[in-house]
């Protein structure tokens, strides 16, 4: 007697859930305080493994560089490349979300699909950091210099290049990897090491001009390979094709215009040779922080056109 109100609510609630349907859970988009954070604690639980072997590479070259070429050189080669290693790891996680299967998982998460971005951005610049506070430390067990020769030297050589560095190796991928994984990678690069090929032909050119080509040019690859990016987000093939075809006609116009016009031509190269006798801090610092948040916005459409 004592089942029978059970069984009458049990019987109730099967009526009430026939009345209404199935329930969907659809997640919440909604940013809440906190979200970065958590997901940040999230990746270092799944995969401290590969957070902490990360870090072993980019150290021993570090002290390899630092024993073989002293503080000054040695943090300064070891250090440039321990850092594009380190502006890997982010990549790296996301693809090792993606072939674990666990990416779906990650982007049904009630969180809005930018928070997943700013999560790479920042893993990028916290393990940048972490490196350069082992690194600092590291130099100072393997030669035991003065604690400021440590600081001018990290401050001079590593400082200066750490936003670049996050461009390159973190904020121009992020949007091939986060739209189409490996291959995405893979064309990113492989895009950049052919333009780059030609670039190196075109300084060589300009060295035989009797011209000394700025480092601002170095950029160029970056920016011709990543322009065709939203359009191909925003119409598919046909809108990569358009674009990567627009944009191969007005290089092809304006190199034929520098090449018909012999004042053009004249101006040009007084431009890069202006270019490279100063530096200019400002442009330094300005045009790394303008790039990332170009990145970072095209980095968001593409997440944002990914189906979980």
């Amino acid at each position: 007697m004592l089942r029978e109100p059970s069984r009458q609510n049990n019987l109730d609630s099967q009526a009430v859930h026939r009345h209404k349907g199935p329930q969907q859970n659809k997640p919440n988009c909604t940013v809440y305080f906190g979200a970065v954070p958590k997901l940040l604690r999230r990746d270092l639980s799944c995969h401290r493994r590969v957070v902490c072997a990360a870090f072993v590479a980019p150290l021993l070259l570090l002290a390899i560089g630092i024993q073989i070429g002293g503080v000054r050189d040695g943090v300064a080669m070891g250090g440039f490349i321990g850092l594009l290693l380190m502006g890997l790891l982010p990549l790296t996680l996301h693809l090792r979300e993606s072939m674990l299967g666990t990416l779906p998982d990650l982007l049904a998460l009630p969180v809005a699909r930018r928070e997943l971005v700013r999560l790479r951005f920042l893993e990028g610049l916290l393990v940048c950091a972490a490196f350069l506070l082992l690194g600092g430390l590291l130099a100072l067990v393997c030669t035991r210099p003065h604690p400021a020769d440590v600081k001018a030297a990290l401050s001079r050589t590593l400082l200066n290049v750490l936003l670049w560095v996050l461009v390159i190796t973190l904020a121009y991928p992020l949007p091939f990897v986060l739209r189409w994984g490996a291959r995405g990678l893979a064309a990113a690069f492989g895009a950049l090491v052919g333009i780059y090929f030609l670039l190196v032909l075109a300084l060589l050119a300009l060295v035989r001009l009797g011209v000394m080509p700025s480092g601002y040019l170095l950029l160029l690859p970056i920016l011709l390979t990543a322009l065709p990016v939203p359009f191909a987000l925003r119409w598919g093939r046909r809108g990569l094709v358009a674009a990567c075809a627009a944009l191969a006609t007005a290089l092809l116009l304006f190199w034929s215009l520098v090449h018909g016009s012999a004042a053009l031509r004249a101006g040009l190269l007084n431009l890069l040779g202006k270019l490279s006798d100063r530096s200019y801090p400002l442009v330094d610092t300005g045009l790394p922080l303008l790039l990332l948040a170009a990145f970072y916005a095209i980095s968001v459409r593409a997440i944002e056109r990914l189906d979980a």
